[in-house]
């Protein structure tokens, strides 16, 4: 990873993990609140998928599991995985909520085409701690390659606006940028860091991932994934899954409409796949063994009527 740092803030938050088949509660949730997305990025499993439905969830429930997640320990709360999360009206709102109850760090991912001034003052003043906004070219050209959009100037736009705006209401929240390198934009996050850094506080540069074997680039894994074991992802469904890549719910081991959090935390579809993470016994058809080994294998999904 290259990093780019202008105020010593670090954009990776320090979340041990222990390899345990029924481990302690999560301190980190990330609750997408929609799988829309606005953008087919190159290098992102979206620009691939098929299914026609898409979820946006509803204020109450999301209310409901961060009240759910914050008593049982939850601490930080990331509102996005693979959708937008500026396509959800209420996420202002469910940032509010999350400050209310006490969340002691509320973020989230974006692409930033819908980052306008009006949501981006209110969301700093409902408590939103950091904003990552996702760039992943040096100029416009090679922007609508990467994304599809001839929105490069606009995102630009956006992000120097949320800077004048935080300091404007002298906040401490944190800026921050990822650029994900292709063939396609390699060597240009210098050439962004550049442009933005009176108005950033870190950019971080990695090479693109296969996203569970769905998109063709290789992922080099020197670790074992720590997912399943020390934070959780609850689907726009309302589904709790294993990982913030899995787009089509392969690995979703429990309905939250039907049961609670602490009950489905440590259920034996999820100790399941921790057991194989432990002992490097993942099958061939999980989506896990894709990611793993950079492989492009039929997936079974933990739980069938979760899949798309």
């Amino acid at each position: 990873m290259k990093e780019f740092n202008i105020t010593k803030k670090n954009i990776r938050k320090d979340r041990p993990v222990e390899y345990l088949t029924i481990p302690d509660f999560p301190k980190n949730m990330l609750l997408s609140l929609t799988s829309l997305c606005n953008y087919k990025c190159v290098m992102c499993t979206h620009s691939t998928h098929t299914y026609t439905r898409n979820e946006i969830m509803s204020l109450e429930k999301a209310k409901d599991i961060l009240k759910q997640a914050h008593e049982l320990g939850t601490c930080e709360v990331g509102f996005h995985s693979m959708g937008e999360p500026f396509l959800s009206k209420d996420l202002e709102a469910v940032v509010l909520e999350a400050k209310k109850l006490g969340y002691e760090y509320i973020y989230f991912t974006t692409n930033g085409s819908l980052a306008t001034e009006e949501r981006i003052k209110k969301l700093f003043l409902n408590g939103l701690s950091s904003i990552k906004f996702s760039v992943n070219a040096g100029n416009a050209e090679t922007y609508q390659k990467i994304h599809g959009k001839d929105t490069f100037q606009k995102v630009i736009d956006n992000i120097v606006t949320a800077n004048r705006v935080r300091e404007e209401l002298k906040t401490d929240m944190s800026i921050f940028v990822s650029f994900i390198e292709t063939e396609i934009n390699k060597g240009q996050d210098k050439d962004l860091f550049d442009i933005l850094k009176d108005s950033i506080d870190y950019l971080y540069s990695l090479p693109a991932n296969n996203q569970g074997g769905n998109m063709n680039y290789k992922t080099d894994i020197t670790t074992r994934c720590s997912r399943p074991f020390n934070c959780f992802n609850v689907t726009p469904e309302g589904y709790l899954n294993a990982c913030c890549m899995d787009l089509h719910n392969y690995l979703a081991y429990a309905d939250l409409n039907k049961t609670t959090l602490k009950e489905a935390w440590n259920n034996i579809h999820i100790q399941t796949l921790r057991n194989q993470h432990i002992n490097e016994t993942l099958p061939e058809n999980s989506l896990c063994y894709n990611c793993l080994y950079n492989a492009n294998n039929k997936v079974e999904p933990i739980l069938k009527e979760f899949a798309k």
